[in-house]
């Protein structure tokens, strides 16, 4: 659970796992490959799944947090 302000922000189990993977890697950029990779230890996800997911967790941590880098995948900026 995100807590912005106070207010508490619910993340789904895939939310959660893309949101470490950002951390663990802040500032450099996050391949698609391997997002797919820590997304199928949980289930297997199609190209466009994955791009809802970061679409909606973008929603919820802003989107000039997580920026996407045509072509290669995304990157977590702190």
């Amino acid at each position: 659970m995100l807590i912005d302000n106070g207010d508490k922000i619910k993340l789904s189990n895939n939310e959660i796992s893309l949101l470490e993977l950002f951390i663990m890697k802040k500032n450099q950029i996050v391949l698609m490959d391997e997002i797919d990779l820590c997304l199928n230890s949980i289930e297997i996800k199609s190209k466009q799944a994955i791009k809802s997911l970061i679409y909606r967790l973008r929603k919820k941590v802003g989107k000039e947090i997580i920026l996407n880098i045509h072509s290669y995948g995304y990157m977590f900026k702190v």
